[in-house]
């Protein structure tokens, strides 16, 4: 009979484990702190999860061996959606007793963040363009910080007339606010076309005709990771061929950068700033480059784990940062804006690659 129990019990944690996504190593069964991430695995943003995946086991693997005693690490799909994102905090509350939440994205940020503080339960987010967050720490730079290399590049090439065209979304449509305001502060730059459309939408047949009718000197496309595809295939397939800013590095989960590469042959995004070093060492490990976010997720595992080493909680020690230096540079805790004040990095598709744009420092 014991055996019969014993084996039971074993398939039964084997069927947890697995649901999980990983095995966690045998040292982390004994940590003092459960850390929950929430990412996509799914969808259309699940390149971006899985590159943020790696990037958390990298960071495990990269703590001394006493801190990496002291945090065990669960994650579940978030698909880059609200709802879902709200049960997978869900089961991770009642059912893995996390004591820390972490997400990755803005549209489950935003729908869990309420529930977390009611549960009071620290949240940790990449929240792209939310900016001063009451109820989280957000570990992101500003939509100025985002929007601003994007306009001094469009500015440093000459162009004047600009098509804008956003989704629906208020994460994007807070770089789309910003990006307006650059440009209609510019006397040299005009807004020839500033349109939004719904995030499902993969048409644009509508928009790229009247995109075409502007004759603009360099297209915004300022979409959910989906729709860049659908956009480009359209304006090559009726002859509208500009330099296109594809604003966010959100365009890194919208697919295959050889395809993106031939239907943008020129152009620039950015993205959170990340170490030379990081990128260096995650290339090494996984022969492949770190997509947007993945320095980020890295941090937060660290100090999650840092500040459990330290006996501090979340809170103090992360009120308390200061010139910290991990896989996003040096940053610092912005208690104005709640967040971790981090950098932006100008990158562009090139050589069917996601690739720095210049070898310069990050823009402030």
């Amino acid at each position: 009979m014991k055996k019969i129990i014993l084996t039971t019990v074993l398939l039964l944690s084997l069927g947890l484990t697995a649901s999980c996504g990983w095995t966690k190593p045998k040292e982390q069964e004994s940590g003092s702190i459960k850390l929950g991430i929430i990412f996509p695995l799914t969808g259309t943003s699940a390149n971006l999860g899985n590159s943020a995946k790696n990037a958390i086991l990298m960071a495990l693997d990269d703590l001394p061996k006493e801190q990496r005693k002291k945090i065990a690490v669960v994650f579940e799909d978030g698909g880059h959606d609200g709802p879902m994102t709200v049960t997978a905090y869900q089961k991770m509350k009642e059912i893995d007793k996390i004591d820390v939440l972490a997400i990755f994205g803005a549209p489950g940020t935003m729908a869990v963040a309420p529930l977390v503080v009611a549960d009071k339960i620290p949240l940790l987010a990449m929240a792209p363009t939310i900016d001063n967050p009451k109820d989280f720490y957000n570990v992101w730079f500003t939509a100025k910080a985002q929007a601003q290399p994007l306009y001094q590049e469009t500015s440093k090439r000459g162009y004047k007339k600009v098509a804008l065209l956003s989704s629906q979304v208020d994460s994007v449509l807070k770089i789309r606010d910003t990006l307006r305001d650059f440009i209609k502060n510019d006397p040299s730059m005009s807004l020839v076309y500033d349109q939004s459309v719904m995030p499902n939408e993969m048409s644009f047949q509508t928009e790229v005709a009247k995109i075409k009718q502007t004759e603009p000197d360099i297209i915004i496309a300022n979409f959910m990771p989906a729709q860049y595809i659908p956009f480009g295939t359209r304006a090559k397939e009726q002859g509208l061929d500009k330099p296109t800013c594809l604003t966010t590095g959100t365009v890194e989960g919208a697919g295959d950068p050889k395809v993106l590469e031939g239907l943008f042959p020129d152009n620039f995004y950015t993205v959170q700033y990340a170490t030379p070093e990081f990128t260096k060492a995650f290339q090494e490990r996984y022969n492949i480059p770190p997509l947007a976010g993945a320095a980020c997720m890295y941090d937060i595992v660290q100090i999650v784990a840092k500040a459990t080493a330290s006996g501090k909680s979340i809170d103090q020690f992360v009120q308390e940062i200061k010139n910290y230096s991990g896989a996003m540079g040096v940053f610092s805790y912005s208690p104005e804006r709640h967040s971790l004040e981090t950098k932006a990095l100008l990158k562009t598709i090139k050589g069917g690659k996601f690739t720095t744009y210049e070898e310069e420092e990050p823009a402030d």
